[in-house]
């Protein structure tokens, strides 16, 4: 009998924990009016927070809070070029130094600028063009301005454990196949480790993109790859590459990640994403694959050596929990589409956790948004078995790209337009924390008070007045609970929601400490403040 009641009392006290985590939050003392601009937050080794914004009209503001939330500079840096015509491809920190990086396209010459702010007084050491490819072809405002064509373009990823990094050169534009992608691999002190073009010599394929890397300190770089042909005479079936750069070699290793013979397999649902796994010290693909058609496809998890390139374990993703969970206690017909995953982290036991989101395009008279559907949560231990499934009742539309894993580039500080918020209050944050793990988005409070068994309603969220959202997280952990809170509290009314930016968001995986900025109104207006949120 004493068995019985201490297994119920560690059941609730359990239970209850989960729900009494209510997260801490300060809010920063300057609210500023909010303006047309892409920004990215960061929190340093040194405790302090940095806060890049570009704005039009003004270029970059470089904002530096110290450890008590308290701004202590304010730097505005001029851009030679137009606002409309950057794209902001990262905010890292390097060296205690905090590391932008611009694609500028002065007379139609894809250009990356670096700036360099001090950690400790956020005042501007630098400002450097790195890297340069040859002038767009065309008429460039196309490609500057329309989503739908792919810019020549940059990529620059850091090394999760040191503050190598490395750049990627996509000159998509270029008429030899073996000069479109290249790599250069950066030390901390921006030095060239080395630099190579990716050559592939028995490639069949017209088409080649870099999809995503991983920078092994200042041992090598690891770089995914796409092929296919854009037209079924060229050739059927597409191929994953996977390859790597050695420091101070000048030609990269190259064996093939996963293939088909799809002829559904194209450019626009080709996605391999990176991840370190932390616990096990192997790098994880997620790769879409599809096998015959557009309603057989899936996603797969490689785990890699990174130091060999040796293959380890691949499994397949899957939902199935969270269907069954969905039609029991959601009360509706599958919506899934468990090829559409928009996020993936690795929890601190080792067991991976993807969110689930069917994108869509839906086109109007004036623009096009993505529509998001319903969002799923599936997990799976280290050794691949599906231990964990639950749906949330969530739907909604953003700007931003409509290929898979959209989420993804975010926490890097990449944005597909220059100066438009293309998420608006609708990016999904997936966190893996210490103690729980977190989903974070907004929602309006109509929709979020709903029971779970009403099917949730698409709604316009992009389109709609921003103002009434709120912001909600979701708590969880490894064995399935889960629970839901206003991030901000419950609004009294629509004129006393805050809803936040979560794209612009970072989290500090040791402290627990998670910053964003948030929106209010403050008499009518609106304005912009930065949170930080303790989330263990």
């Amino acid at each position: 009998m004493k068995s019985i009641f201490l297994i119920i009392s560690v059941c609730v006290l359990n239970i209850f924990t989960l729900q009494a985590q209510k997260p801490t939050i300060v809010f920063s003392a300057d609210k500023t009016p909010q303006k047309d601009q892409v920004a990215k937050l960061r929190i340093l080794k040194n405790g302090n927070t940095a806060s890049i914004e570009l704005i039009e009209d003004i270029g970059i503001v470089c904002k530096l809070y110290d450890t008590n939330k308290k701004k202590v500079s304010e730097v505005t840096t001029p851009l030679a070029d137009k606002i409309n015509k950057s794209r902001l491809r990262c905010v890292y920190e390097i060296n205690n130094e905090i590391m932008v990086m611009l694609v500028i396209f002065p007379k139609g010459v894809p250009t990356l600028m670096r700036y360099l702010y001090d950690g400790t007084t956020g005042k501007l050491k630098s400002e450097t063009s790195i890297l340069e490819m040859p002038v767009l072809t065309g008429d460039p405002r196309y490609h500057l301005t329309d989503s739908r064509y792919v810019l020549s373009d940059y990529k620059i990823v850091k090394d999760p454990s040191s503050d190598y990094y490395a750049v990627v050169l996509c000159d998509i534009f270029a008429k030899e196949i073996n000069k479109r992608i290249e790599i250069v691999h950066y030390s901390p002190v921006h030095e060239k480790v080395t630099r190579a073009y990716l050559t592939l010599m028995e490639s069949q394929y017209k088409y080649i993109s870099a999809l995503d890397m991983y920078v092994n300190a200042g041992e090598s770089v690891i770089l995914a790859t796409y092929g296919c042909n854009t037209t079924k005479k060229d050739g059927e079936g597409a191929t994953y590459y996977l390859s790597q750069l050695k420091a101070g070699a000048t030609a990269f290793t190259t064996k093939i990640l996963a293939q088909t013979k799809s002829s559904e397999q194209t450019e626009d649902n080709a996605v391999c994403k990176f991840i370190f796994d932390a616990k096990s010290k192997q790098l994880k693909a997620l790769i879409n694959i599809i096998d015959t058609d557009v309603l057989h496809s899936h996603f797969i998890t490689q785990t890699i050596n990174p130091q060999t390139l040796a293959f380890n374990k691949l499994t397949q993703v899957t939902i199935n929990k969270a269907l069954d969970y969905y039609k029991k206690n959601i009360n509706a017909e599958k919506l899934y589409n468990e090829n559409d995953i928009q996020n993936y982290i690795i929890d601190q036991k080792g067991n991976d956790f993807f969110l689930v989101q069917s994108a869509g395009r839906v086109y109007s008279q004036y623009s096009s948004v993505v529509w998001m559907s319903e969002i799923a949560i599936t997990s799976s231990s280290p050794d691949g078995q599906e231990i964990y499934g639950r749906a949330i009742p969530y739907a909604n539309m953003h700007t931003a790209s409509p290929k898979r894993m959209s989420y993804m580039d975010a926490p890097k500080g990449q944005f597909l337009y220059p100066n438009a918020d293309e998420f608006y209050g609708t990016y999904v944050e997936l966190i893996a924390g210490k103690e729980n793990n977190y989903i974070l988005l907004n929602d309006l409070p109509e929709k979020f008070d709903r029971p779970e068994n009403e099917k949730s309603v698409g709604v316009n969220l992009a389109g709609m007045n921003h103002d009434d959202l709120s912001g909600c997280i979701f708590t969880f952990n490894s064995e399935g609970k889960m629970t839901k809170d206003y991030l901000f509290g419950k609004p009294a009314k629509a004129t006393d929601a805050k809803y936040a930016l979560f794209h612009t968001g970072d989290y500090n995986a040791e402290t627990g400490m998670y910053v964003t900025q948030v929106v209010e109104r403050v008499n009518g207006k609106k304005v912009i403040s930065i949170a930080w949120i303790n989330l263990k």
